[in-house]
Parts: structure tokens; sequence; C-alpha cells
């Protein structure tokens, strides 16, 4: 009996730790790969940005790097999207703010950042890879990379001027 009570209990565990989060169409299953960690490398990937260019993430190692998974459909996003465009005015050079969409049409996503009048860089994750490598479970959630290119720390919900301010500074922003 006591066998059986962990066999399910190590089935359920193994089947939620090898759960691939996020968008189901992924033709890459990663469950397999460690999600990302504090203290770890943040995982590489390459996407398009609203004007088609080819962004990659380790070609810009050497700069702090904020990462954000949002949705144009969710409150806490928008609400803490202006903080955001303010630190990315306030401190052009010293970091790159990435916002990362996914699952929706690119006509959403753009006239979205038109409307709002937003001017950070947008990544489009049409697939949900991304999503799913990173094992993103709500929006919004943010990644803080330092220079090197290692997760500092991971935010699930939406942050206010003064942790998102704190959380850059961590990564040597506004230092």
């Amino acid at each position: 009996m006591i066998g059986l009570g962990i066999g399910l209990l190590i089935i359920l565990v193994c089947g939620l730790v090898g759960y691939t989060l996020g968008s189901t169409s992924s033709a890459i299953d990663f469950s397999f790969i460690p999600g990302p960690s504090i203290g770890k490398p943040a995982p590489d990937f390459a996407l398009l940005d609203l004007n088609g260019q080819q962004i990659q993430l380790t070609d810009l190692i050497g700069k702090p790097v904020m990462i954000n998974f949002w949705a144009t459909w969710c409150g806490p996003c928008v609400t803490e999207m202006p903080y955001i465009q303010e630190q990315v005015d306030a401190h052009p050079d010293e970091f790159v703010f990435l916002a990362i969409n996914g699952d929706e049409p690119e006509i959403i996503v753009h006239d979205f950042i038109l409307k709002h009048d937003f001017r950070f860089t947008v990544l489009l994750d049409p697939e949900g890879m991304i999503m799913d490598r990173y094992r993103i479970t709500g929006y919004p959630t943010s990644f803080f990379i330092n220079a090197d290119g290692n997760i500092q720390a991971i935010v699930i919900g939406s942050l206010d001027r003064i942790e998102l301010s704190s959380r850059l500074y961590e990564i040597g922003v506004g230092q």
C-alpha cells in the first residue's frame, strides 16, 4: 500500500514537472530541458520583431536585458507597460528591453503598440515555443538578466515603478 502511494506521488510529481507549459501548438517539446532559473544562463532564442528584424538573445551578452512575456488582453501587462517605457526612455543605452508576445496575430500586437505609443522592442512568438521554453504560466512574467547572460530575477505578475526600478538596478541599470 505504501509502495502504491509512493508510486502515485512519483507519477504526479513527474507529470507536473514534465508538463510543457504555455501553448500546445509548438512543434518542439521542451519539457525535458530544465526551465530557466536564477543564477543560470537565460535560455537562448531568436525571434522576429515587429519590423521583421531577428533578435537573438546571445547577441545581447554584454548588456543587461529585461524580458517581459505579455499579451494585449492582459490588464496587469497594460498597467506595467508605461513604467517599462519610462525606464527604457530614462536608460536607453544601459539595458535592452524585449517584450515577447505569444500566440497573438501580428496585426493586433502592432495596433496595440501604436495605440499606446510604446517604443520598445516587441518580439513575436507566434507558435509559443519560447513561452514553452521559459515555462510561462501567466502574464506578465519578467526575467532580469545581467550582462553575463545569467538570470538575476524572475517576477511573475505586474511590476510597479519601485519594484521595476529595483530589479533593473540589480542587473546594473541606473548605477
